[in-house]
């Protein structure tokens, strides 16, 4: 669980050091170095990236408000866990803007190369439990 941050000097703000520990205890997170219900503790981390725990505590805030997470009151902080639910509707959000991503990409694509040929792509969609497939036109 180690991340560099920048060399702690005058003038780098708090916030820029908050903002700091936040995207490093996320990257753990996110890389599991972190897991769920794992208990963080603002002196530890503080100790780990060299800051203060002012900036620990303002990035636990942030994390927070980012669902990554849960702070309770005197417990402390907290990976946040995810239930089976939670996590299906994660899923089906990634995977609709993944779609339209890649129907975006496509149209772009096509502008760029002046053929208005159409591309036929198969959309999986899951509805009520029942598979469909569909072909759809990108111009």
């Amino acid at each position: 669980m180690s991340v560099a941050l920048p060399k702690n000097n005058e003038s780098q703000s708090a916030r820029s050091r908050a903002v700091d520990v936040e995207r490093a205890v996320a990257q753990w997170i996110f890389k599991g170095e972190l897991t769920a219900g794992q208990k963080l503790t603002e002196q530890e981390v503080a100790l780990r990236l060299g800051v203060s725990r002012g900036p620990v505590r303002e990035a636990f805030r942030a994390l927070e408000d980012l669902g990554l997470v849960q702070i309770e009151q005197n417990r402390g902080a907290f990976v946040r866990k995810i239930d089976l639910d939670e996590a299906i509707e994660i899923h089906d959000v990634y995977s609709a803007l993944e779609e339209l991503a890649t129907r975006t990409a496509a149209r772009r694509l096509l502008r760029q190369t002046n053929r208005p040929t159409p591309v036929l792509g198969r959309i999986d969609g899951r509805r009520g439990g029942s598979r469909r497939s569909r072909s759809i036109l990108l111009s």
